[in-house]
Parts: C-alpha cells; structure tokens; sequence
C-alpha cells in the first residue's frame, strides 16, 4: 500500500519536475521560435509538451517500482533518478 507521506513526496517531486521540464522546453522553443520563420511554437505547448513527457516517464518508473504491491522510499528516488546515502532513505 502506498503510505500518504510517500504519495505526498511523490506529488510535490511531480510538480517540481513539470515545471522544471517545462522551463527548459521553453528556452528551447524560444530559440527556435527566434530562428524559424515558417513556423511558431507557442510556449505554452511547448511547456505543456516537455512537463507530460517528464512525468510520464517518471509515472511509467514508478508504475514498474510498484509491481510488487507496495513502493518504497528508494523506489520512489529510483525514478526520479536521485541516488541517496543509505542513511538518507530513512529520512522520507
């Protein structure tokens, strides 16, 4: 069973990760954008397309991690790709 304070931890990670995503997804289309002359992207679906590709590849990890019933705390670092000491893993 997956416990609040993992789902939580696992929620806010999410978040992080689309806006970090989107934030360079921006950048990128913004140069093109500047460069293009035939064709614009526009940023919100730039954004919107770099946030849902990131979580869903973080959701596919997950999904894998959870096979077995239950997810742990370093499953859940696993795929969000953060490597931690073992002492830190008691901490989530």
């Amino acid at each position: 069973m997956l416990s609040l304070k993992i789902a939580k931890d696992v929620a806010s990670r999410i978040l992080a990760l689309f806006i970090m995503s989107s934030l360079t997804i921006i950048t990128g289309s913004s140069i093109i954008n500047g460069v293009a002359t035939d064709v614009q992207i526009p940023l919100w679906y730039s954004a919107a397309l770099g946030g849902f590709h990131a979580v869903a590849d973080v959701l596919v990890n997950l999904a894998k991690a959870s096979l077995d019933g239950k997810l742990e705390a370093h499953e859940v670092d696993s795929a969000f790709g953060v490597k931690r000491e073992a002492s830190e893993d008691s901490a989530l």
